[in-house]
């Protein structure tokens, strides 16, 4: 019998183990997909349908959102002494914002902007920001997402509030990550095609 739930532990700890690995075929779906181990570093989308020149500025500050994000913290829950009641103190950070255009070239076809983006996913909502660069030569656009940080809006007791590199691994969402970021992609490029 102890054979029997040996080998059962040890296939369970396999599969966790295999389901940790990145799979860069999947990931490939999304995108031209950079990796630091499992941490991405960069993530480009190319679009080839011709477009307005000139109209990137204003695509990119139409489609493209920089809100700040209000993240919620709860490390300093405590069990009181005295009464065995569990506080539950929780504190708020308001993280980033700003104006979204970085830089634009005098001829409006290269473009640094920064973003924000939301998801839910394991009944957890996470926000997503982002450096952009976009090069536009009026056939083709290269949209190049950098910098991309994921923070968990309600961390409960999470002590690590706040924005973090975005990991690919299965179970972090780094499929919801690729998705909005490819998503903002296509946004934009739906306005330069208008």
């Amino acid at each position: 019998m102890k054979g029997i739930y040996g080998l059962i532990l040890l296939a369970t700890a396999a599969l966790a183990l295999h389901g940790c690995a990145v799979r860069p075929e999947t990931l490939a779906a999304y995108g031209d997909v950079k990796l630091d181990g499992n941490v991405l570093t960069s993530f480009t989308v190319a679009h080839s349908e011709p477009a307005q020149l000139g109209k990137l500025p204003f695509c990119i500050a139409s489609n493209v959102s920089n809100e700040s994000v209000v993240v919620t913290d709860a490390a300093n829950s405590y069990v009181g002494p005295y009464t065995g009641n569990y506080y539950q103190i929780t504190s708020k950070t308001e993280i980033g914002g700003g104006n979204v255009l970085e830089y634009v070239s005098p001829d409006k076809n290269d473009v640094v902007a920064k973003g924000t983006t939301r998801y839910w996913a394991a009944m957890l909502e996470r926000a997503v920001r982002y450096k952009l660069t976009v090069r536009d030569d009026g056939v083709s656009r290269t949209y190049r997402f950098s910098n991309v940080e994921v923070a968990q809006i309600n961390s409960g007791y999470w002590p690590n509030s706040g924005f973090q590199r975005a990991p690919m691994n299965p179970g972090a969402g780094g499929g919801h990550v690729l998705k909005n970021l490819k998503q903002v992609a296509e946004e934009v490029d739906s306005c330069l095609r208008l």
